[in-house]
């Protein structure tokens, strides 16, 4: 019994053009068999080129430190010191999971995530996360106003580019080059 073909998809073919990797007996298009001879390494299988990355673990560990001082914050902070030391906090943590996943590059990772933190600012400025809102929203987004969250994400994307030189900085092993320490 053979599998129609997929709308808009094309059989597998060899590199040369022609069915030659179609087993015989098989229909034109009988991609399930294709796909299986694929699986079973019979045919060349896809191969991106792209090496894979590890995560970087200095930043890892920055943006664990981050998660955790925000959760200190959370439970025996009060006041301006929890809400300004949570928006600094937030900011230097997502520029730290971005760098250990090594999206973006150094000085973009802290300008794209202070963006997105005015942007953040600027939606409740407007309003747009009403009091009827859902619950995630609120937490997610916030839901009041308040400059000083500027100046506390301006403050957290300038300690983030910080943070940022020292875990690009190449770890030091041993003497330098002469020798002497």
């Amino acid at each position: 019994m053979s599998n129609p073909p997929i709308p808009g998809r094309r059989c597998l073919r060899s590199p040369e053009g022609d069915d030659a990797t179609r087993l015989p007996g098989t229909a034109r298009g009988d991609w399930s068999v294709e796909l299986q001879r694929r699986i079973d390494g019979s045919l060349p299988r896809f191969d991106p080129g792209l090496p894979m990355r590890t995560p970087e673990p200095r930043a890892a560990a920055v943006a664990t430190a981050c998660l955790a001082a925000g959760l200190l914050l959370f439970r025996y902070g009060s006041g301006h010191l929890r809400g300004f030391g949570s928006d600094v906090l937030v900011v230097v943590f997502l520029v730290a999971c971005a760098a250990t996943l090594h999206v973006g590059g150094p000085r973009s990772r802290p300008l794209g995530v202070l963006v997105f933190a005015v942007v953040v600012e600027c939606i409740q400025a407007l309003e747009l996360v009403g009091p009827d809102s859902h619950w995630l929203l609120h937490l997610t987004l916030g839901s009041t106003f308040d400059p000083l969250d500027l100046l506390a994400y301006a403050i957290g994307a300038g300690l983030a580019l910080g943070v940022e030189r020292l875990w690009r900085r190449p770890p030091t092993v041993g003497p330098g080059p002469t020798g002497i320490h």
